[in-house]
């Protein structure tokens, strides 16, 4: 373990990046729970892969802005959500 803590501080992006996995697994893990409850991962597989592009795009366009990547990824989820719903359908 005191490897992990030494590389951590011998890279500086490593910080970002270790805060936003931390805040993503918080965010992740109830809704994960929640979908496997309802019988319903593989949605939430589709909407999860569904969002990085838009989050991808929202970096590509506004460089990193977290708000423009919640945005980007957000919308993407909900366009992911409405086709993935839509197709049955079809």
């Amino acid at each position: 373990m005191n490897e992990f803590w030494l590389w951590l501080n011998e890279f500086s992006f490593l910080h970002k990046t270790v805060a936003t996995g931390i805040i993503i697994s918080i965010g992740a893990a109830p809704l994960g729970a929640f979908l496997v409850y309802k019988r319903m991962s593989l949605i939430g597989d589709t909407i999860s892969h569904g969002i990085l592009p838009g989050v991808a795009l929202a970096y590509i366009l506004f460089g990193y802005s977290i708000a423009a990547m919640i945005v980007g990824g957000t919308l993407a989820g909900i366009l992911v959500a409405l086709i993935a719903g839509w197709l049955p359908r079809v």
